[in-house]
């Protein structure tokens, strides 16, 4: 199966109403994780390559390989990029063969965030890409962790009027909204705001993003699914699993002795489960054309 753009994918998620999961990688094993977890999955997958861990991998390397994986791939494979804000880096990528752009200026006033926002859309629309943008804000950092604050969340919420006038002045293919979730590990359970979410689907005539998963119950994401929501970001989930089953086996084994080629079968098999729980999860399992 070819790379494929956000846009097509998600189209292909609204006729079936089920949602797509991006998964980030960070290096050759995490690459081939989320691959493997497709291809016996027989789901559609949108691998992200997110700036934010710029400083912990040679971009040149992890970037080309992306690419030539996604080529060989059995399954629909979206390349995308999470979270940018360097406009150089994302020409380079397009000159690779992404097909897909997050720029996420929601920090910023909206007509800064139309402005620089606009500009991205232009540059992949010579590309044939994808850009997907964000309004509101998902507090904290990607990869960072969250906490038992949600008052203040309430604030950040993506209002629909102004979600209507980004979506129409930018021409964006997807929108990541705000609706209570949080980068990062959740200490509490998230309170999402459904109804704010069916409003949105309502009013918007493009797909929506869900970022900030972690804390949300399998129904949740169902619920989220429901109301409109095609793609959902995945990372910290992932990048905690292979730990969590290391600290189990050195529970029932405490003179356990693991080499590193053993870690890394760990670490790449324990991944890979989890990918495929959520493809269950988000309904893409054996959705792949």
């Amino acid at each position: 199966m070819a790379i494929v753009t956000l846009k097509d994918a998600l189209q292909k998620a609204e006729e079936g109403q089920y949602g797509i999961g991006m998964f980030n990688v960070i290096n050759i094993e995490t690459i081939n994780s989320v691959l493997n977890a497709a291809e016996e999955s027989a789901s559609p997958v949108i691998m992200s390559y997110p700036e934010v861990d710029w400083r912990y991998v040679d971009a040149d390397l992890v970037t080309k390989n992306m690419v030539e994986k996604a080529r060989s791939a059995r399954v629909p494979v979206v390349l995308h990029y999470d979270h940018g804000h360097n406009l150089d880096f994302m020409q380079k990528l397009l000159d690779l063969g992404w097909t897909s752009l997050m720029i996420d200026e929601s920090k910023r006033p909206l007509e800064e965030n139309i402005a620089i926002t606009s500009k991205v859309v232009e540059m992949a629309k010579k590309y044939g890409a994808s850009v997907e943008a964000e309004l509101g804000h998902v507090p904290f950092d990607e990869g960072g962790h969250g906490n038992d604050l949600q008052a203040d969340i309430e604030s950040l919420y993506t209002k629909v009027d102004e979600a209507v006038y980004f979506v129409q002045k930018t021409g964006v293919d997807a929108l990541a909204v705000s609706i209570g979730t949080v980068h990062g590990e959740f200490k509490s359970t998230p309170k999402l705001n459904l109804g704010r979410l069916q409003e949105l689907q309502a009013s918007l005539p493009i797909p929506m993003v869900l970022h900030g998963g972690s804390g949300l119950s399998d129904q949740d994401f169902r619920n989220c699914i429901a109301r409109g929501i095609r793609k959902i970001n995945v990372f910290t989930e992932i990048m905690l699993t292979p730990a969590t089953v290391i600290k189990t086996r050195l529970a029932k084994e405490p003179g356990w002795k693991m080499s590193y080629t053993e870690l890394m079968d760990i670490c790449l098999l324990s991944m890979k489960d989890a990918i495929k729980r959520n493809m269950d999860v988000f309904m893409s399992s054996g959705k792949a054309w």
